[in-house]
């Protein structure tokens, strides 16, 4: 009786001890700096004076929802309750069968049509690469990119603003959405916002560009399971797949997938293996920048209709072995029950189902 006594509380003690090294060893792999947990908490760093954050992320929040005569709203693509991922099957922005209709039905009206799928807003807060192509890096330019190249492939890059600010600038032409600021400027509340928030007069295409950034970086997830267990308030064996968790933090995903949003932080643009994805090169034209793109956040995956740059992927189970599949890594082999797990833990363990609420009751303004 002694000796099984024993044995157990050998066997407690080293799990116990076991679970602490763990939670230690995972808690290292992330972020050291808190999470974001508040609009106080993020890193706006805003490219014009801000005076008004709470008036300028309503300002955002209100001007995502405008539509314009020329074309739909943002949020015709980006669904703000989906983490600004897009849930209809032919948005205005994606391919295939959206293309067909254009190109029967209207083939005279230009309507933006881009090779990518629609991205979301997922921790652009954390992140300045989750953009288009990777064409914008963490200081507005990536390292290796001639900043000419960006500048010709839009002028609004040569404001030198940082990534997000930037992409927003950039989609009043991308998107058709040049008619936004006059309307805006033509609806009285939109200029007090502008005044509240920015002291402007009226409503200027770069108070929109400004306040559509500070809202779609509200976009931090905080309330995942990986995080709860990451901040101590679960444990990692809650998650619905540790053994998931386990698969994506080594070398093989966080060679790609690093930092706190695993959207990379260290490398900001890597070459696949997508033969259909030009990346940079569409920007750059030069041979070396050809299938360069950026790294993608993977949380709220759940909310995405489609998958990989192109989204030609409908399920995460399929886009991991297909994604695996393109990066061709000869030294490690997965088993289905591996890609099962893995797809376990990026839908369930990386999803904030409280993101896109949270956001929409921050974005009102207290009158």
């Amino acid at each position: 009786m002694k000796y099984l006594l024993f044995t157990f509380l050998i066997s407690a003690m080293t799990l116990i001890m076991g679970n602490i090294e763990t939670e230690t060893y995972y808690r290292s792999l992330d972020h050291p700096e808190p999470l974001p947990t508040d609009i106080a908490d993020i890193p706006f760093d805003a490219p014009i004076p801000v005076y008004d954050y709470q008036a300028a992320a309503t300002f955002g929040f209100l001007a995502l929802h405008a539509p314009n005569a020329q074309h739909g709203a943002c949020t015709t693509c980006h669904d703000v309750e989906s983490s600004g991922f897009s849930l209809k099957p032919f948005p205005i922005g994606k391919r295939r069968e959206f293309d067909k209709y254009i190109a029967k039905y209207l083939p005279d009206v230009k309507i933006d049509v881009q090779k990518n799928g629609t991205p979301d807003f997922t921790n652009l807060a954390w992140n300045w690469n989750s953009l288009t192509h990777g064409g914008l890096g963490i200081n507005g330019l990536n390292k290796n990119i001639n900043p000419d190249s960006l500048i010709k492939f839009n002028p609004n890059n040569a404001k030198g603003w940082k990534g997000v600010y930037t992409q927003v600038f950039a989609a009043f032409d991308a998107h058709s959405q040049a008619s936004l600021v006059p309307e805006l400027r033509s609806i009285p509340y939109f200029n007090d916002l502008a005044y509240k928030a920015f002291k402007l007069k009226y409503v200027t295409d770069e108070s929109v560009a400004v306040a559509i950034g500070i809202t779609e970086q509200m976009f931090v997830t905080t309330e995942a399971p990986y995080q709860k267990a990451l901040r101590g308030e679960i444990k990692f064996t809650d998650l619905k797949s540790p053994q998931g968790m386990e698969l994506f933090l080594q070398p093989t995903c966080r060679n790609c997938h690093d930092g706190i949003n695993f959207a990379g932080v260290t490398k900001r643009a890597h070459k696949v293996g997508l033969s259909e994805t030009k990346g940079l090169f569409e920007i750059t034209k030069q041979p070396a920048d050809m299938n360069m793109i950026t790294i993608p956040d993977v949380y709220n995956l759940k909310h995405a209709s489609g998958l990989g740059h192109n989204e030609s992927q409908k399920t995460l189970y399929s886009w991991l072995k297909y994604d695996h599949s393109a990066q061709s890594f000869p030294t490690v082999e997965y088993s289905n029950s591996d890609y099962r797990e893995l797809t376990k833990f990026l839908k369930h363990d990386l999803f904030d189902a409280t993101l896109g609420q949270r956001v929409i009751k921050d974005c009102w303004l207290d009158e």
